[in-house]
């Protein structure tokens, strides 16, 4: 886990796809511990949990949305 990197995080989430690939890790989502058993979810889904798996990774998606810490400039 990391914390807010501001500027850098773009780079830190694309560094971490590329990693993911290379070395066949998917990363956990954190402080998620069991699946909603909503009958509408498709849990064939592989999710992974607390704990990041060994599992073969082909692609990872690294979106950068910025986020609202910048200032805006004053008038």
């Amino acid at each position: 886990m990391t914390g807010h990197l501001l500027g850098a995080t773009g780079a830190l989430e694309a560094m971490f796809s590329v990693l993911s690939v290379k070395n066949d890790i998917v990363p956990p989502t954190i402080n998620h511990e069991e699946g909603d058993n909503d009958e509408n979810i498709d849990y064939t889904l592989n999710f992974t949990f607390n704990k990041a798996e060994n599992r073969p990774v082909r692609a990872a998606l690294s979106n950068s949305f910025a986020s609202a810490a910048t200032t805006p400039p004053s008038s």
